[in-house]
C-alpha cells in the first residue's frame, strides 16, 4: 500500500484540474512589475516606464511624472486609474512633453484637453484658450508661424493670430484674424490684413476688413473661401458715400479692391486679351461697390 500511495502521489502534478491550478497561483506571491530606483521614483521592468509618484497594488496611483520609454511622452499629472490598459491622466495643472519640442498645459480629464490649456507645436504654432475633448471649442487665442502666405493685394504674410470663437478644432462665431510681414509679436511687425466678424467652420462669413491702406466697414465671403482670399462683396464707409446720387471713384491699382475686380474680369474670356489699366467703382447710397469698365483705359 506505501508502494502505491508514492506512486499515486509522483502523479498528482499532472492531473491537477485548471481550476486547482488557477487557486495554486492566485496562491503564490506575483513577480512585481516595478523596481524602485535608487535616485528615487520606479521603473517597469518589462516596458522601461518611468514614474516617480507612488504606487497602489503594484500600479501608478496619484500624482507624479510618467515618463514612456517607447514613445518618450513625459505627462506630469493625477493618474486616476487604467482605461482598456492605458493609464487615465487628469487633473488641473497638468503637463505633457514631447520629444519634437511640442507640449500642453493645463486640465486634462480621462487623458484628453478638456478645459483650459495651452498647446505649442513643434512649428512653434501656439493655441491658448478653452478645449473640448481634446479639440479647440470655446474662446481661444491661436498664432501661426507656419510659413508664407501670398495675400490678394500681393503682400506676403508670414505670421497669423487668431482670436475668438471656436468648435470642433475650427474657427466658429465671432472672431478676428490678423496677419503680419513679420513674426507675430517681434517688434516692428507690419500688419498687412485684418478681418473681423463672423465664421462659419473655419471659414468667414461677414464682418469688416482692413487690407493694407484700404478699410471695408462690410465684408461678405462666399464661405468657403479662407480670410487670405478675395471677397465676394465689399462695402466702403468713406466720405463719398455719404453723399446722394452716384459718384465714380477710382480704384488704386495696387489694393485689394482692384485686384479682387480684376480677378473677375480675367476670368472672362471676352476680357482674358485686354490689359486693364484702371478700374472705377460706382458708388451709390447703399455703400455697395459694384464694379464699372466705362472709363477704364484699355490696351491690347
Amino acid at each position: 500500500m506505501a508502494c502505491v500511495a508514492a506512486a499515486q502521489d509522483a502523479l498528482l502534478p499532472a492531473q491537477v484540474t485548471r481550476v486547482q491550478a488557477a487557486a495554486l497561483a492566485h496562491a503564490l506571491p506575483a513577480q512585481p512589475s516595478w523596481q524602485e530606483q535608487d535616485e528615487g521614483g520606479w521603473v517597469h521592468l518589462d516596458t522601461g516606464d518611468r514614474w516617480s509618484g507612488p504606487l497602489c497594488a503594484d500600479a501608478p496611483m496619484g500624482q507624479g511624472e510618467y515618463l514612456y520609454a517607447d514613445s518618450q511622452l513625459r505627462v506630469t499629472a493625477c493618474i486616476s486609474g487604467k482605461a482598456a490598459a492605458s493609464l487615465v491622466f487628469s487633473g488641473e495643472a497638468c503637463r505633457m512633453a514631447w520629444p519634437d519640442g511640442s507640449s500642453y498645459s493645463g486640465t486634462l480629464v480621462e487623458s484628453a484637453f478638456h478645459g483650459q490649456g495651452t498647446f505649442t507645436w513643434a512649428n512653434r504654432d501656439v493655441y491658448c484658450g478653452e478645449w473640448k475633448q481634446a479639440k479647440r471649442h470655446g474662446m481661444g487665442n491661436f498664432t501661426s508661424y507656419q510659413g508664407a502666405l501670398d495675400l490678394p493685394a500681393g503682400e506676403r504674410a508670414y505670421s497669423a493670430f487668431s482670436s475668438g470663437g471656436w468648435a470642433d478644432d475650427e474657427m466658429h462665431g465671432k472672431g478676428c484674424i490678423e496677419f503680419f510681414a513679420r513674426e507675430h509679436g517681434s517688434s516692428g511687425r507690419e500688419s498687412l490684413r485684418r478681418f473681423q466678424g463672423q465664421f462659419n467652420r473655419g471659414f468667414p462669413t461677414q464682418g469688416s476688413l482692413k487690407a493694407g491702406q484700404e478699410y471695408f466697414d462690410k465684408v461678405q465671403f462666399d464661405g468657403h473661401t479662407p480670410v487670405g482670399g478675395f471677397a465676394v462683396w465689399y462695402w466702403s464707409g468713406d466720405a463719398l458715400s455719404e453723399s446722394r446720387g452716384t459718384s465714380l471713384v477710382d480704384l488704386h491699382c495696387g489694393g485689394e479692391e482692384f485686384q479682387a475686380a480684376l480677378a473677375q474680369f480675367s476670368d472672362s474670356a471676352l476680357m482674358s486679351s485686354l490689359t486693364i489699366k484702371s478700374i472705377q467703382r460706382v458708388q451709390n447710397d447703399e455703400r455697395r461697390l459694384v464694379y464699372d469698365l466705362q472709363r477704364r483705359v484699355l490696351e491690347k
